[in-house]
């Protein structure tokens, strides 16, 4: 027996509802992906950050050099350079990633990333010229005040809060590039 459809709708309609939801979970799944992508990529650049404002504190509690260990001294000056490299190097890493996503993130990280640098740095020089700690009671360190990077920390994960949102995704072309 052979069947004839009188009109187009009653062969598109089978066809075409499978298929049109096939589209649209394929094209959400690609936006749940580029979400994903998007928040490790901005975490990472925050943390980052947040391991560069560590370093005063790595410095200030270096180890002291012993009665004749002086290489000692040698060895946490180059420790900590190749880690403060480490993390410089992630820093312009991500700088450069992000400012291909998001002019308004790229802003906000770029504000974010100088200010720490200008702080944390101020810090880590500070601390370059303390003794290093040979106590226990030394690694209480009070001192250093980061409240000035709440502000450029604030603006930066509410342009990030706004650039993963599924919308923005989900309509690619809304997203500012």
């Amino acid at each position: 027996m052979t069947v004839v459809a009188t009109s187009w709708l009653e062969v598109a309609l089978p066809l075409g509802i499978p298929g049109l939801f096939g589209v649209i979970a394929w094209w959400a799944n690609g936006a749940r992906s580029e979400r994903t992508r998007l928040q490790k990529l901005y975490a990472d650049a925050f943390s980052a950050v947040v391991s560069y404002q560590e370093f005063p504190y790595v410095i200030r509690r270096r180890r002291a050099p012993l009665a004749g260990q002086d290489g000692i001294a040698n060895e946490e000056r180059l420790r900590i350079s190749e880690a403060l490299q480490a993390v410089q190097e992630a820093l312009n890493n991500y700088r450069a990633q992000i400012s291909t996503e998001s002019a308004a993130i790229s802003v906000q990280y770029e504000a974010l990333v100088g200010k720490t640098r200008q702080i944390a740095g101020k810090e880590m020089h500070e601390a370059w010229e303390a003794p290093p700690l040979d106590n226990d009671a030394g690694m209480n360190i009070a001192h250093i005040d980061y409240t000035q990077l709440a502000e450029p920390e604030k603006h930066y994960l509410d342009a990030v809060k706004t650039d993963v949102t599924f919308g923005r995704i989900f309509f690619s072309g809304a997203r500012p590039r």
